[in-house]
This record gives structure tokens, sequence and C-alpha cells, in this order.
């Protein structure tokens, strides 16, 4: 395992090669005429070189990638605890679910298996628990955040044509017929569905043809088998932040030091927001 210098920021690997190809890569995009040509050329390979993992209050290890200038969890959020340590409420019956006007989560059908590769599914309360209760309340590991709005517009910008596509896991966990799915940025989203938000509404529906993601300000990001984009939506019903959705976390912002996993050329930041992997490699 490699820690980090920073004993407080959860567990970040990356492999020296991964290192020195992400600082090519930003230095040549930022600095020369190839960025535009890099962009499309290389998200497929900026996938086969990231190994960065991260770790969560409970011990899931999710790994990352690497899109655009945004590191991103390359898995759902299965994360029981607020980073404070307190537990996330769960098994609440559809009506009191339907009610609830505090943070909770599920897993669809109640089988942990659709845990281990979905993740679990969160209501937008659990999401919003970090602006009622301090940055050690949220759902994300220090250091890391519920992707924001403008996260998944930059996510989506980057990305350009086919986002909904490349962002897409090519697994036959999708229905057919999958449309444009390529995974090239290496994001693996899944068919994860959604809890239902009212109290005469299905507990589940919708897996293996949608994901929903929330962002941190309640809109909702949805992935469809049957198209290539990437869906928006706000709110729209009375029970809107009582559905249950998967949450992906972003890393915050880097750090001035080519030597660290998380630099960012342009970043002001001092070393106390750098990470590093651990020198020794076998």
């Amino acid at each position: 395992m490699k820690y980090l210098r920073n004993s407080k920021t959860p567990i970040l690997q990356l492999s020296h090669l991964s290192i020195k190809f992400l600082i090519l890569y930003k230095d040549l995009g930022k600095h020369t005429d190839l960025g535009g040509f890099l962009k499309k050329l290389l998200i497929p390979f900026v996938t086969s070189f990231i190994f960065c993992t991260v770790t969560d209050i409970d011990g899931n290890v999710y790994e990352t990638i690497l899109i655009g200038e945004q590191l991103w969890m390359a898995e759902n959020l299965k994360v029981t605890r607020y980073r404070d340590g307190s537990q996330i409420p769960t098994g609440y019956s559809q009506t009191d679910w339907s009610n609830l006007s505090t943070g909770a989560y599920r897993v669809y059908n109640n089988d942990n298996s659709n845990a281990n590769i979905y993740g679990y599914m969160y209501n937008w309360f659990a999401v919003d628990n970090v602006y009622d209760n301090g940055n050690d309340a949220s759902l994300c590991p220090n250091g890391w955040h519920v992707s924001t709005t403008e996260d998944w517009r930059n996510l989506i910008n980057f990305l350009g044509d086919n986002a909904g596509g490349k962002l897409k896991a090519t697994s036959d966990l999708w229905d057919e017929p999958n449309e444009g799915a390529t995974n090239e940025s290496g994001f693996t989203g899944l068919p994860g569905g959604l809890s239902g938000g009212w109290a005469d509404e299905s507990q589940y529906g919708a897996i293996g043809s949608n994901g929903f993601f929330w962002s941190s300000v309640g809109n909702r990001y949805m992935l469809r088998n049957d198209e290539t984009n990437v869906h928006e939506s706000s709110i729209n019903s009375a029970h809107y932040y009582n559905y249950g959705c998967s949450v992906r976390c972003v890393k915050d912002v880097g750090c001035s030091d080519p030597g660290a996993c998380n630099y960012d050329p342009n970043s002001g930041s001092d070393e106390l927001n750098c990470e590093y992997a651990e020198e020794n490699f076998n």
C-alpha cells in the first residue's frame, strides 16, 4: 500500500509512469497547440495509465480516473458513515423513506450484491448534510467532494460528442442497445437505477437501463442505455429530494508541485494540499 505524506488525507496511489505522463499531458495541452489533438487522441491512453485509489471512512477502496483536469471516483460511493464517523441511517419502509428530511441510503432491492456492483443510493438530504453540518459531515473522503454541477458540465464539455457513451461501461449490466458505449473516459458508468421518492411509488426501478447521479446542489445527471448524451434535471416534484441516486466524488483542487499525484500547474495551493505516492515502488 502506498500512503500519503499527509496522514489525514485518504490513501491515493499513482505510479511514477502515471505522474510523468499526466504532467506531460497537462503541460502540452495547455502550452502548445496540440491541446485539441491530445484531447481526442489521448483519452483512452490516459485511462490506461491511471492507477489511483482512494479509501473512504468505512475502508472501501475506490478506483479513480483523471478526466481532463478532474480526478473522479471511477466507482459509485458505498459508504455508510459521514466523514465525521456518524452513521447514515438505512432500512426505511417506502412510506417512511418518502417522508424523510434527513440523510439516508438504500441498497437496490435490499440485495447487498447490488451494493458491491452499483454502490448505495442516497437521498438528497445525505448529499446536503455537508451544507447543514460542515465539511466533516460530507459523504466523501477528506479532500474530496460530491460532484458539483460545474464538475459535471466540465466533464461533459471535455468529452464532447457522445459524452454519455464515453462515460458508460461496456458491461453487459447495461440493457441493449447500450447506445454509443465505449467507456473511453474510464468513468465506468453503470445502470444502477434509482429509488422512488413517493410513498405509493415502486421502491426501486430502472436498473439495467439508467444510471442516476446526484450533484452537490441537487441536480441529477442520468445516463441511458438507449442514448449517447447525458441528461441533466433539476427539482421537478414535491418528493424530488427523496429519490435515491448514486453519488460520485471528485478530488478537491490540486497542488503546484509537479511531483504530486494531484499536480495542477494552475494551482496556487501549498504543500498541505499535495498528495504523493510512496517513493519506493516495487
